[in-house]
């Protein structure tokens, strides 16, 4: 895949803020930085765009399978060993249930954290299905009618999801169906955004900008943070908005940054490893204050992640 600095400065930003809101920070900050998921999931549809096409789709299939869900796996087992030997070290209680360790590898539910990498792998197997649809929608209007019908749609999954009683039947619902809908509006968007010149990218932010400022009236400026799941289209809308914001930011201020690109290259790494100090810290210090925690979770990640790319290099690739 072709590299673009702007991706990779923009997902660099998109994972510190998915650790920022895993350590609770105080709620201006947690409202300001929910746009992190949407953002990633654009970055998909951009990278998806950059990608080389010339392998079947089986194949893309299981190259994706390789990439996100095997590590992710591979991640849990590492997890959960660790956690019953610090236990066994510290003579208390294993604290997960058969049921969650279970879950956990479903990437439905279990810990809790491993829920995007099953969005991220759903987006991948349907992203040659948004790419046939990018194509064929080549206007402007037509492009941004097409996001905002999806996001109306996705709209109507939200109520569905808040009022569906069956707490078995929400749960599938709400991860396989809601959320995964949701993010595919988000990657077909990337793809446009991808291609728009920053005038288009600035009759974007414009024209969603009304549908969200109304949606804001009418809910009585609500907490985005409680439509995360699933992604509500006032939630998307704030998503995309802030994302065409950094994206047209970035493609006019030249920013070309080693650490940048390290980070995005490791994204996933990153990811996986700052969930180990997470946890830890949430159970044995429950109290401790938000930016201690993101101190720590900062430089163990980052700390364990070069470590092990030096060492261990092929530890979630295969």
């Amino acid at each position: 895949m072709k590299r673009d600095s702007r991706i990779d400065i923009l997902r660099a930003i998109a994972i510190l803020l998915i650790m920022l809101a895993h350590v609770k920070p105080p709620e201006p900050i947690q409202q300001i930085r929910v746009f992190d998921v949407p953002l990633m999931a654009i970055l998909l549809g951009m990278s998806f765009l950059l990608s080389s096409r010339a392998s079947t789709y089986f194949d893309y299939v299981i190259k994706r399978f390789k990439r996100l869900i095997i590590p992710a796996w591979v991640f849990l087992t590492i997890f959960f060993s660790l956690t019953l030997l610090t236990c066994i070290i510290l003579k208390v209680a294993f604290p997960y249930k058969l049921a969650t360790i279970l879950t956990s590898y479903s990437l439905i539910s279990g810990i809790g954290y491993v829920w995007i990498i099953r969005v991220f792998f759903t987006i991948a197997i349907f992203s040659p299905l948004i790419y046939w649809i990018s194509v064929r929608i080549t206007t402007f209007f037509a492009r941004s009618a097409t996001i905002l019908i999806a996001m109306i749609i996705q709209q109507v999954l939200w109520i569905i999801d808040s009022n569906i009683s069956n707490i078995y039947f929400s749960l599938i619902f709400e991860q396989l169906i809601a959320i995964s809908f949701g993010y595919l509006i988000c990657a077909l968007y990337g793809i446009w955004l991808y291609q728009y010149s920053k005038t288009m990218q600035i009759y974007s932010i414009l024209i969603y900008s009304v549908p969200m400022a109304i949606l804001m009236i009418v809910e009585h400026l609500p907490n985005l943070a409680d439509q995360k799941y699933p992604p509500s289209m006032l939630f998307l809308l704030y998503g995309i908005i802030v994302s065409t914001v950094l994206f047209l930011f970035v493609s006019i201020v030249n920013i070309d940054s080693i650490l940048f690109s390290w980070i995005s290259r490791y994204s996933l790494e990153l990811y996986y490893w700052h969930i180990l100090p997470v946890t830890f810290i949430d159970f044995t210090y429950p109290n401790m204050e938000w930016y201690w925690k993101l101190i720590i979770i900062i430089l163990f990640s980052f700390s364990v992640t070069f470590l092990q790319v030096k060492k261990l290099p092929r530890l979630f690739t295969l």
